[in-house]
């Protein structure tokens, strides 16, 4: 479905100066990471998504959090996935992930399927197939389901079973 997000109205619309334009219920907090390279450990920090607008630019702030109320009717889902069954049951929640880029996740599980819209600059994903590796990739946070290990200097020594590990990206 590449390409499918350009029929959202969120597209054309989303930028600082339309967020900071709204009158509607942009004033509402929002959960914030403080340091762009996740670290699950740390506190949360909170804002409103306005002031969000206003700073990220110049901290190391991401925002993940549900959509805002108010940006909802911005987007539109893909027709192949408007059927009942998955509008009304199986969609859990729209989360927003804003920063000013350069942001990085810990090694992780998702419980749910992800559809991952990208409405403004890039975005690179790894993948690893759980079918082949499970056993290879190191979850030491089992009740979250994500790891510790730092993304950007894996220790072999430490997490053995990664060296094994095909990691595909797009």
């Amino acid at each position: 479905m590449k390409g499918a997000a350009r029929i959202s109205k969120a597209m054309g619309k989303w930028r600082d100066e339309y967020f900071l334009s709204l009158d509607d219920d942009l004033d509402s907090e929002v959960k914030l990471e403080t340091k762009k390279k996740e670290n699950r450990l740390q506190a949360v920090d909170t804002m409103t998504f306005k002031n969000f607008v206003r700073i990220y630019n110049q901290t190391e702030h991401f925002m993940v959090d549900s959509v805002p109320p108010a940006l909802r009717v911005d987007i539109t889902i893909p027709c192949p996935l408007q059927c009942k069954q998955l509008t009304e049951h199986n969609f859990v929640d729209n989360i927003m992930w804003f920063s000013s880029g350069g942001t990085k996740s810990v090694v992780h599980t998702d419980s749910v399927d992800n559809i991952n819209c990208l409405y403004r600059g890039e975005k690179t994903l790894y993948f690893e197939d759980p079918s082949e590796h499970r056993h290879d990739v190191h979850i030491d946070h089992p009740d979250g389901a994500y790891s510790q290990m730092d993304v950007d200097a894996v220790d072999y020594t430490k997490y053995p079973g990664m060296a094994k590990v095909e990691i595909l990206s797009c």
